[in-house]
């Protein structure tokens, strides 16, 4: 069983543009972030790649920042469940189960751990990001001291 809970503080057309996505394509989950002084996230989740391109091609999505202070992200089912295993900490802070708008049943789609649980995972994220953003720093500034005009 489908549940939407679409909250009224936001737009009219809005609610009315998230019903027509959820009945136009598969989706397994949308995880909304509303921020008094700050960016509002919507996250919706799709159960394939296959219609990541129509959805994020979509005009009220790409005019929701301008027109309702909303950044929206897609994505796929795969690709959260992969970012949350890795510990993301995108992923693991707005995919969360308070956060949900609409859940379909099939899909899981979120996680139901609390964050202090994820700081091991968290931790070895940071550690594989610096030390891939050094690698290619230390490659960049080596390219850079021969003059590669391929690399800069």
């Amino acid at each position: 069983m489908d549940t939407v809970k679409i909250p009224s503080e936001l737009d009219p057309a809005l609610q009315n543009s998230l019903r027509q996505l959820i009945a136009e394509f598969v989706i397994v989950s949308i995880f909304y972030h509303p921020q008094q002084n700050g960016i509002s996230q919507l996250i919706i989740v799709l159960v394939s790649n296959l219609d990541l391109q129509l959805v994020e091609s979509k005009k009220w999505i790409a005019n929701a920042f301008i027109n309702y202070g909303l950044f929206i992200h897609v994505t796929d089912e795969f690709t959260l469940e992969s970012n949350l295993s890795i510990g993301n900490p995108f992923s693991m802070a707005y995919c969360r189960k308070p956060a949900v708008l609409y859940s379909n049943a099939d899909g899981v789609g979120c996680s139901a751990t609390s964050w202090s649980s994820c700081k091991k995972k968290y931790r070895q994220y940071t550690e594989r990001f610096y030390h891939d953003h050094d690698l290619l720093l230390s490659e960049s500034r080596r390219m850079k001291n021969y003059s590669s005009q391929l690399g800069t």
